[in-house]
């Protein structure tokens, strides 16, 4: 049986910059591209973060052009699902996490990913849905 390698300890309260030069982009798991010298894109319609511990935001600079003005984000966790209207520019979403479970799974779904070259804006083929900037773990306030 193979053993699975420990999911990256993430620090809360801090920004974890989703860079080539950064170690945080251990989180990145299946859907991303290799993360370039300012953020890493999101090239499937699905993606995921995996991760221990809690509480999430994340910064992402989605694709959109005048023939693709919005892109749908759903973010997935075990604690619930939260949708975003994406329309350009840094934009911050956020989900809960289930501070019940060590191990985090976040999951991206973007409703469509294209590419540059299919829009006409470029040469590049990738199917880009987004570029995630940055991942900031914030602590749970809990409510009585």
């Amino acid at each position: 049986m193979v053993q699975q390698p420990p999911l990256l300890d993430v620090d809360v309260d801090v920004e974890l910059m989703m860079t080539s030069e950064s170690a945080d982009r251990w989180i990145l798991d299946r859907g991303f591209d290799a993360p370039e010298e300012d953020a890493t894109w999101m090239t499937a319609a699905e993606a995921r973060l995996e991760f221990t511990p809690v509480g999430t935001a994340s910064a992402a600079h989605p694709f959109v052009s005048d023939s693709v003005p919005v892109r749908q984000l759903t973010l997935e966790s075990s604690a619930g699902t939260v949708e975003a209207t994406l329309t350009g520019g840094g934009q911050v979403v956020g989900i809960n996490l289930d501070g019940s479970l060590q191990d985090q799974v976040v999951t991206l779904r973007c409703d469509s990913a294209d590419s540059p070259a299919d829009l006409g804006l470029g040469s590049d083929i990738r199917p880009l849905c987004l570029k995630l900037i940055s991942v900031r773990l914030e602590p749970c306030v809990r409510r009585p």
